[in-house]
């Protein structure tokens, strides 16, 4: 369906389109407000047995099952309000088989008038596609899992190796040792986020409550252990509601952005300042957590959620922060955004509570 949504999502006269409906597999109808059918493609007629003529004089609801003018004008409504409607239905042929579609309406533009354009395509193909796209999701998840887990075993073994050489190494030695510890730390780290990313698609939500304080106070202790340089952490809290989500996404989401925000907080010798604020309230919670760094290139701002993307040289994790962050927020079913300019960034986040 993607071939023909590309297409048509976009406005276009029918002098535009005519050199490449008839070639589209999906069956494609253009419809008036009213649901008077104005045109359809090649694929309409074959599947249904009607000639162009005899849909032009028909009405979408002549044909269609278990549609009526009520149906249509609601799914009008929902069209002129989120631009994109899905449902399933079935198409009723001229000698009566029934077809069952899974149907997309967009805008579109036919004899500069704007109308629908339906775009339907077999229920059975959409089935398949969709059970091939959870057998890759699922042997993805799986390969990441044993990739990582596999992959920090001998990393955390050779981490305790260098350790302990380093205890009677000289002076150059531990210098080397120094700079081999850290590679495999990033190493760890690029393990320890793809087995992240792997248990968010494939957890279930658990819910309780979110003591944000504890929690907060937990994921800096951790991460200042591998900062290179200092920081120095404020903190805002309005809690006038509870909160309740799951504790393991929140604890990765903050570790993300936190972590992210201390990285980039200084500039030169400018001491590191990242400012936390937390607000409840009966849909949730806000989040807005700001750096005092250089800013996001304005260039790069839709990249930034995009898996392994780095924004500057001074990059130092695994690119996989602010994607993790994102795929957390979509599970949750909440958002993400930021404001940037060139004395620091603030990362702002909502997310609703469970209960």
């Amino acid at each position: 369906m993607g071939q023909a949504l590309e297409i048509f999502q976009t406005p276009a006269t029918e002098n535009e389109m005519v050199g490449v409906i008839n070639q589209i597999e999906e069956n494609l109808l253009w419809i008036d407000f009213s649901g008077e059918i104005l045109k359809g493609n090649q694929t309409v007629v074959i599947k249904t047995g009607y000639s162009q003529s005899e849909l032009s004089s028909m009405r979408i609801f002549d044909f269609c099952s278990g549609f009526n003018r009520s149906t249509w004008l609601l799914h009008i409504n929902g069209l002129h309000k989120w631009k994109k409607v899905s449902f399933k239905c079935s198409f009723i042929s001229k000698l009566g088989k029934v077809l069952p579609l899974s149907i997309k309406m967009v805008l579109a533009t036919y004899n500069n008038k704007q109308c629908v354009c339906i775009i339907a395509k077999d229920y059975e193909k959409v089935s398949i596609e969709s059970f091939n796209m959870k057998r890759i999701a699922y042997e993805y998840d799986k390969l990441s899992y044993r990739l990582s887990h596999d992959l920090r075993s001998p990393i955390s073994t050779m981490l305790g190796l260098v350790n302990l050489m380093g205890k009677n190494a000289s002076d150059d030695q531990k210098k080397c040792l120094r700079l081999i510890g850290k590679t495999l730390d990033k190493q760890e780290q690029l393990m320890t986020d793809i087995h992240n990313l792997s248990s968010i698609h494939t957890s279930t939500l658990e819910n309780e409550e979110i003591i944000f304080k504890n929690l907060i106070d937990e994921i800096i202790n951790d991460i200042s252990e591998n900062l290179e340089t200092s920081t120095n952490y404020s903190f805002q809290y309005n809690l006038s509601k509870p909160f309740y989500s799951d504790s393991h996404l929140i604890c990765k989401l903050l570790k993300c952005i936190i972590n992210n925000a201390s990285n980039y907080s200084s500039i030169d010798d400018q001491q590191s300042e990242v400012n936390i604020i937390v607000e409840t309230n009966n849909m949730g919670v806000n989040l807005d957590i700001s750096d005092n760094g250089f800013g996001i290139d304005p260039a790069i701002h839709h990249q930034l959620y995009e898996m392994f993307f780095r924004g500057t040289a001074y990059s130092k994790g695994s690119g996989l922060g602010l994607y993790v962050a994102k795929i957390i927020i979509d599970k949750l079913n909440g958002s993400i955004d930021f404001t940037t300019n060139s004395t620091g960034t603030t990362f702002k986040l909502f997310i609703p509570t469970s209960l």
